[in-house]
């Protein structure tokens, strides 16, 4: 598959957008989702009960059918609402993505801590990895953010997969803003480290 991962394009999202806004210590993101599954970043890192959802667009707490989290080290799927499964510090899903079951689809608008909602210096662990796009990827190359980690695959859902895995340092993930707040998964070789490479120049002589 060839060109770029822009999420509003015909090569992943057909007519997707969302936008992310700088809230005081908050990112918020208003995404535009489908009835059924949908991947979006740090969705699940709260509790409903907490008014998760900020309000303002289609989508209120009660369309929410059921949220998922990916644990990686355990290879599995987990339910973390409604009737959490497990228990779990919310840091051990860092910037994750999650599946979110809807109702119907239009605009979502929700929080997330600027903390989480970053790439550089996440964890990854060998085979599948559910991340989220991401301020830090904003017209950055794959190659760029990737630290030391060997990307196999990564892949974008829509009522269906659309996996990229040739080129894949090469790929850009976000042009603009407004494909912020989206799921992708990720396949590394091994355990790695997710880190932005700043470009500076010389330092200039004494």
């Amino acid at each position: 598959m060839k060109g770029k991962i822009i999420f509003i394009s015909i090569i992943f999202l057909i007519g997707i957008s969302a936008f992310a806004i700088a809230d005081n210590f908050n990112v918020r993101y208003r995404v535009a989702v489908d009835e059924g599954w949908n991947l979006l970043q740090g969705f699940g890192a709260y509790s409903l009960i907490s008014n998760f959802i900020s309000g303002g667009g289609d989508i209120v707490n009660s369309d929410v059918v059921a949220i998922f989290a990916y644990l990686p080290n355990e290879k599995k799927y987990t339910r973390i609402y409604p009737n959490p499964q497990v228990k779990f510090d919310d840091k051990e899903l860092l910037n994750s993505s999650f599946w979110v079951y809807l109702k119907k689809s239009g605009w979502i608008e929700y929080n997330v801590e600027s903390e989480w909602a970053y790439a550089d210096g996440r964890k990854m662990v060998a085979g599948w990895n559910l991340i989220g796009i991401t301020k830090d990827m904003l017209r950055v190359k794959v190659g760029d953010w990737k630290g030391d980690c060997k990307i196999q695959k990564i892949a974008g859902y829509q009522r269906g997969w659309n996996v990229i895995d040739s080129g894949v340092d090469e790929r850009t993930l976000a042009d603009q803003e407004q494909d912020l707040g989206r799921g992708i998964i990720v396949k590394v070789s091994s355990d790695c480290t997710l880190r932005r490479i700043i470009y500076n120049p010389p330092e200039i002589p004494n």
